[in-house]
Parts: structure tokens; sequence; C-alpha cells
């Protein structure tokens, strides 16, 4: 989420990984160098708090087992040989007056001395001051309290400096080693973020190069999964999907190009030939009739298929607001029967229903799937057939409207094919047939839409179900989003 809004890092993101990669490196070097820095001079102030407690203490029993008359010889030299450390020790008085002070004892500012108070007997000594003294040089300054003998009354102060110049000038000289090996640490840390970042974005670069290169001609080419990170996997096969979906709509669309120029070339080609023939030489006003009567029909057929497409185009829309109501199905099936009924009885066949419930659905929409469905059962039922119509709930409580002939039915070639725009098997079942081939497509757009589905069972020479699934609620759903009828 930082690197999202981090302006500082633009939208490169070989810029965000470098940046990333090199921010962990200085931040962990910076850790590394700060942590090794400290030790090493917390480790120097314990060792040399370690000497200073060491130096009270052996002054301490100095006094304790000395009076003041043998103390001025035997001192000078026990704190001579006591430790390799340069340190300087001061005995003072409580009445002000010194005791003993070693050779160059440093000369201290009064808020040094001030600072520090001297520590009782008995009890633990703390780890006194740091204090620089007048003549530049940095000392660990501590203060405590001793007796002479076993007199306690005669308490002096005692003073103990202990040269630490030495100590702070090897932690510089190593504090500026360690900033020089950080800074050498980020230069190489950003020159492998680098390295790391361009080789780890050359694969996305590859896949961009591939992408690059699919054309409108070169649909059918893919990417494959194959061969990639784990990481680019899931792109590539999305991707490839996403090219298969592509290729697949523009095959349909050339198709139904194809298709609506080939239906649409028909009736124009009769409508220009008549008029030709008509134009050559005079004719009989009953030549004249029959030929306004001939295109009177071509013109109802263009219009038919303008206003299938239309309504194709509409229902296909995700945009489209259904009209949505409740109603009972009885009465409304048994009026799409009754437009029908006389279409029914020239080829002699009996329509029969049976069931109910209510739906809640765009009822003109609806009404269009069932003339749909009932129509091609009856064109497609051979004289003294029968169709069916049975609605029953389903077990998801949906409801299911089965409607069932005797006819021709369907060949297994062309069952997965039905609802192709334009498709009309090229048997017996379409060649009797007047149609364009939209109105299935229609049809199951519409209870696409609907967010329902249509399954059809068929077997050629025994006759078609056609099962028309709707939901209870009628939610409008995209019709991209919807998967193909189920066809069995």
């Amino acid at each position: 989420m930082f690197l999202k809004n981090a302006k500082l890092f633009g939208n490169s993101i070989k810029s965000r990984l470098i940046m990333t990669y090199a921010l962990s490196s200085i931040l962990l070097l910076s850790f590394i160098v700060l942590s090794g820095y400290s030790l090493l001079r917390s480790e120097f102030e314990q060792d040399n708090n370690r000497f200073l407690s060491d130096a009270v203490y052996l002054i301490q029993t100095i006094l304790k087992q000395n009076t003041t008359l043998t103390l001025d010889k035997k001192l000078p030299n026990d704190i001579t040989s006591f430790h390799f450390n340069k340190y300087y020790l001061r005995i003072v008085r409580p009445d002000g007056d010194v005791f003993f002070e070693s050779s160059y004892f440093p000369v201290f500012p009064k808020q040094c001395t001030n600072q520090l108070k001297p520590y009782q007997l008995p009890g633990t000594l703390g780890p006194g001051i740091t204090c620089q003294a007048k003549d530049g040089s940095l000392y660990a300054f501590i203060q405590a309290w001793g007796v002479f003998g076993t007199d306690s009354k005669q308490k002096v102060l005692l003073q103990i400096a202990d040269d630490v110049s030495r100590r702070e000038n090897i932690l510089s000289a190593y504090r500026v080693e360690l900033l020089v090996i950080e800074f050498i640490g980020i230069l190489l840390s950003l020159a492998i973020s680098y390295i790391v970042a361009v080789r780890g974005m050359s694969p996305l670069k590859e896949i961009s190069s591939r992408i690059e290169s699919v054309t409108f001609n070169t649909l059918d080419q893919r990417i494959t999964p194959l061969g990639w990170p784990n990481e680019l996997q899931g792109l590539a096969s999305s991707f490839d999907r996403l090219l298969g979906r592509l290729e697949q709509g523009v095959n349909m669309l050339s198709r139904f190009a194809s298709d609506l120029a080939h239906e649409f070339r028909t009736p124009i080609t009769n409508l220009r030939v008549e008029t030709d023939v008509l134009l050559k030489k005079p004719r009989a006003n009953e030549d004249y009739v029959k030929s306004l009567e001939s295109s009177l029909e071509e013109y109802e057929r263009l219009s038919t298929m303008i206003d299938r497409l239309l309504l194709l185009a509409k229902v296909e829309d995700p945009r489209t607001q259904l009209q949505v109501e409740i109603f009972d199905l009885r009465p409304e099936i048994e009026k799409i029967i009754e437009y029908f009924q006389i279409l029914a009885e020239e080829n002699q066949i009996s329509i029969g229903i049976s069931g109910d419930g209510r739906l809640q659905a765009d009822k003109t929409l609806f009404g269009w799937v069932m003339g749909n469905v009932l129509s091609n059962a009856i064109k497609y039922t051979q004289p003294k057939g029968q169709v069916e119509i049975q609605v029953l709930p389903s077990k998801k409580d949906d409801i299911v409207i089965e409607i069932r002939d005797n006819g021709i039915g369907i060949s297994p070639e062309d069952l997965p094919r039905i609802f192709e725009r334009f498709y009309r098997a090229d048997t017996s079942r379409s060649s009797k047939v007047a149609g364009a081939g939209l109105g299935l497509s229609i049809v199951k757009s519409i209870i696409a839409l609907h967010g329902g589905q249509i399954e059809v069972i068929s077997t050629l020479h025994h006759g078609t179900t056609v099962r028309l699934i709707f939901p209870n609620s009628a939610i409008p759903y995209s019709f991209s989003q919807k998967e193909a009828p189920t066809l069995v």
C-alpha cells in the first residue's frame, strides 16, 4: 500500500522494486552498523567501569589497612602497579585539603565535579561520568568515600580519573570505517537491486512483447503458461482464455455478418429481379398485382428479420431493464396456445397443457419465448402429432416449463449449434420451413437475461423436449456472464 501511494517511486514497477530492495538493504546495513558500533562502545564502557570499580576497591582497601603515616610512601607504588590503564587519583579531606594527588591530575570544570555525587560505603559503585578536562582530553571520572584504618571518622573523598581519549579515538576511527562500509554496501545494494529487478521483470516484458505481437489475424496464437514463473502463469492462462474468447467472438461476428448478408441478399435479389422483369416491357395489370404481392412478402420477410435483430440486440444488452411482474403461468400459456391453435389445427396437431405456477418475469418477453418455442414445435411436428406443455417446480424451487413434441427431432451434429444466429440445419427440418434462424438465439438471450437456463433434449425422428428454467426472482443478469444453454 505504501509503494502504491508513494509518488517518490513513480509509476514504474521496476523503480519500485529497486527502491524497495535498496531501502531494505540500507535499513539492514544501518541496523548492523549501529548495532556493531553500540556493542563495541558498550563493551568499552563496561570494561572501563569495571576498572574504575576495581581501582576504588583497591584504594579503599589500602586506606583501611594503613594510617596516614605509612600511606604516603605505599600508595604511589600500589597505584602504579595496579593496572596498565593510565589513571589518576586524588584524595581530598572533608575540609577540602588535598591529602594525595597523582602527577598531572586533570583539572575538571566545576559542572563535572558537581554533577557526580560520591558513592557511599558500603555499596556498589555506579558507572560514573565521562567528562572533558580543560586540556581537551576525555576522562572517565568517579568519586567515592574512603576511611583510614578502622576509624570511620577519618573519612576522605576519593576521586579517580581514567584517560579514555584513546578509546574515543578508536571509536571515532571505527565509526568512520563503518560509515564507509555502509556507503559501499548501499552502492552494492543499489546495483544488486537493479540487476534483480531487471531480471525479475524480464518475463513480464517478454509477455508484454508476446501480447503486442497478437493482431486481428493472429488470434489463434497463445502465450501458454508453461515455462513462466509461478507468479506469471496465472496471467498467461488468463490472457490465453481471453484470446480464446476473442477468437470465438470474432469468428461468430464474421459468421454473423456473412449470414446476415446472405439472408438480406435473397429477398433483395428477388425484389430486383421482379422489378427488372416488369420494366423490360409493358405488362398486364394482373402481372403488376402479382409482382406487388410477391414484393410485399419479401418486404414482410425483411421487416420481420429487422425486428428480430433489434429484439436480439435489446435482450443481449446488459443495461436492459426488465419490466418484471408476478403472474399466473397457465392463463398466459393458454393465450399463446389459442393464438397458434389455427396453425395447429391446419396441421392436425393437438396441444395439451398441465400444471400451473406463478412466475416473476417480464410478461412480454416471456410470451415471445413461449410463442417461438411453441411455433417451432408445431412447425417441425408431422400431421396428427402432439405437443405437450407441462409446468412444474424444480428441486431448486425454480419454475420449469417443458415443451415436448413427437416431431422430426434434431440430429446430434446440429444440436450444439441450434442457438447460433442464422444457423439452420441443412436437412429436411429446415428446408420445408421458412425462417431466418434467429428465434432460438433470442430465446436463449431472454432466458439468460432473467438468470435462467434453457435445455434441449432431442432424438432424430422421435421428437424434441425444450426445458425453460426460470428462477423465482427475476433479477437481471448480464448475458455475457451466463453460461451457454445446456444441450443434452
